[in-house]
C-alpha cells in the first residue's frame, strides 16, 4: 500500500510539473501563427535559431515574423527575429507547394546584429510590425535588399533547380543528439588534436553547447557547436568561446578537418557553402 501510495504521489508531481512548465512558457509547444512556411525557411537556412521567442524573462513564443513584400511570381520577403541571439534577419522564399517550402539556400537571407539599444527594449516584449519595419529602414540599406532581392532572381520566375526545399512544419525539428552530447565533446578533442593545439589541462569539459541546424536529403546533419577554452596565467584565468560548424554522417561518422570556424555569425553563407561542399552535401552517399 505505500508502494502504491508512492507511485500515486510521484505520477501526481510529475503531471503538476509538466502543467506549470506549460503555463510558465517554459515548454515551447510549437508555432500557432499563419506563416509556418517562412518559419520553416528561417529554421532550414539561420545557424543560430532555437525556432522560438526567448525574451530574457523565461518565457517561450512564437518568434517574430512578419512579411514585408511578395513579388508578381508570389515570393515573399519577411523578417524573422527570435529575441536571444539578437540577430535579425531578412529571408526570402521562393514558394510553398505541396507541404514544403521552396527557397535558395545560402542566397535566401542576409542578417546583422542589433544594438544593444534595440535589443534592451524587446526583452520582455516582442517588437510590433512597425518598430520591426523601422529597424529595417535604418540597418538595412536599400542597396543590400535590392542585392538580396536580385540573387532571389525576385520579379523572374520561379528556378526550381536552384531551389532545396523544407518540409513545412510548426516546431524546429531536433537532430539525432542532444545540445550537450558527449559525442561533441569527443569531436572537439579531435579536432584540436588534429590541428595540435595544446590546451592547458585543467580544460576537461571542451564543450559548451550545440545546436541542430538542418539535415540533407541522404540523413547528414549539420550542427552549430560552441566551443569554451579557459587561458590560464599565473594569477589569471579567461574564458574564450570558439564556434564551429560540424557535419555528422548518416553512419555517424565526421571529419574534423572539414569543420569551419564561424568568424561572422552575421554573414555565415560562405562557411555553410564551404563544409557543405567538403562533406557531399545532399549527394547520394556512395
Amino acid at each position: 500500500m505505500k508502494l502504491l501510495k508512492r507511485i500515486q504521489m510521484f505520477f501526481l508531481m510529475a503531471v503538476l510539473l509538466v502543467a506549470t512548465l506549460l503555463q510558465t512558457g517554459c515548454v515551447y509547444r510549437g508555432y500557432k501563427g499563419d506563416k509556418p512556411e517562412l518559419y520553416s525557411v528561417a529554421w532550414a537556412n539561420l545557424i543560430a535559431t532555437d525556432g522560438c521567442w526567448s525574451d530574457g524573462c523565461e518565457r517561450l513564443g512564437d518568434s517574430v515574423v512578419y512579411v514585408l513584400e511578395e513579388d508578381s511570381q508570389g515570393r515573399v520577403l519577411f523578417t524573422y527575429f527570435e529575441g536571444s541571439g539578437a540577430l535579425m534577419n531578412l529571408l526570402i522564399m521562393q514558394k510553398k507547394a505541396d507541404g514544403k517550402a521552396y527557397y535558395y539556400p545560402e542566397d535566401c537571407y542576409v542578417s546583422f546584429v542589433v544594438s544593444n539599444e534595440e535589443y534592451a527594449g524587446w526583452r520582455c516584449n516582442a517588437p510590433s510590425e512597425e518598430e520591426m519595419k523601422e529597424i529595417i529602414a535604418t540597418d538595412f540599406t536599400q542597396e543590400g535588399i535590392d542585392a538580396l532581392k536580385a540573387a532571389n532572381d525576385w520579379g523572374q520566375p520561379i528556378n526550381e533547380s536552384k531551389c532545396d526545399t523544407t518540409s513545412i512544419v510548426k516546431k524546429k525539428p531536433n537532430g539525432r543528439y542532444k545540445s550537450t552530447s558527449t559525442k561533441f565533446q569527443t569531436i572537439l578533442e579531435n579536432y584540436y588534436e588534429y590541428n595540435n593545439i595544446e590546451l592547458h589541462p585543467k580544460n576537461v569539459s571542451l564543450l559548451k553547447y550545440s545546436r541542430f541546424i538542418m539535415k540533407d536529403a541522404y540523413g547528414r546533419e549539420m550542427y552549430y557547436v560552441i566551443s569554451s577554452i579557459y587561458e590560464y596565467t599565473d594569477k589569471t584565468q579567461s574564458m574564450y568561446y570558439y564556434p564551429y560548424l560540424v557535419v555528422i554522417q548518416k553512419d555517424k561518422s565526421y571529419d574534423v578537418s572539414t569543420m569551419v570556424l564561424v568568424e561572422d555569425i552575421s554573414n555565415p553563407q560562405a562557411m555553410v557553402k564551404q563544409i557543405k561542399q567538403v562533406n557531399n552535401w545532399n549527394q547520394p552517399i556512395v
